[in-house]
């Protein structure tokens, strides 16, 4: 081995010594604390994100709740506050909201006639034949209540004619029928 070094000039010598220095600090590098580096780094990536994940924790209840809240408040929206009733104590219900809505409104509620309606898919309809008089903005006033309060209710037929002569803003009667759905237990 030594009279193999002794042959090589020493300039080709140190080149080989100095080119294989480099080489040998690259291979370490790669081979030793490149994989150091790139578990390191993945260990920090996960550290971070369960830290967000523990932060958004606390944020996580305060969205569930208001989900929740959305959820009630859509679920009021179609059913009213009927959601919990049993069918039999719905008419009932539903006679009496009428009733106090139309007071409320200033609406004179003339007859209500509950009846059964049809199976429509998964729904359940309960008719209602009501007759109120009142002049118009109080009708469409009264409407409205009755759509925020009871829930989702579909007006199937209704008859409007006027009650008197009076040109302006004459009390009219309006027969309808009303149908609210209910899904089929």
């Amino acid at each position: 081995m030594w009279a193999i070094l002794q042959a090589i000039e020493p300039r080709v010598l140190r080149l080989m010594l100095g080119s294989s220095v480099p080489v040998l600090a690259v291979l370490l590098f790669s081979f030793l604390l490149w994989p150091q580096i790139k578990t390191y780094r993945a260990s920090m990536e996960t550290r971070d994100h369960l830290q967000q994940i523990v932060n958004n924790g606390s944020q996580l209840a305060v969205q569930l709740e208001q989900e929740r809240a959305q959820l009630e408040d859509l679920n009021h929206r179609l059913h009213g506050d009927t959601a919990d009733l049993p069918v039999v104590q719905m008419e009932s219900y539903i006679i009496g909201r009428l009733q106090k809505i139309s007071w409320e409104r200033g609406v004179e509620l003339v007859s209500v006639r509950p009846a059964e309606g049809q199976t429509v898919k998964i729904f359940r309809e309960l008719l209602f034949e009501v007759e109120v008089v009142g002049r118009y903005f109080e009708f469409f006033d009264w409407l409205r209540t009755l759509g925020r309060e009871l829930g989702f209710v579909v007006i199937k037929r209704y008859q409007i004619t006027p009650e008197n002569d009076k040109q302006e803003d004459p009390e009219l009667r309006v027969k309808l029928t009303m149908v609210s759905y209910r899904t089929e237990q």
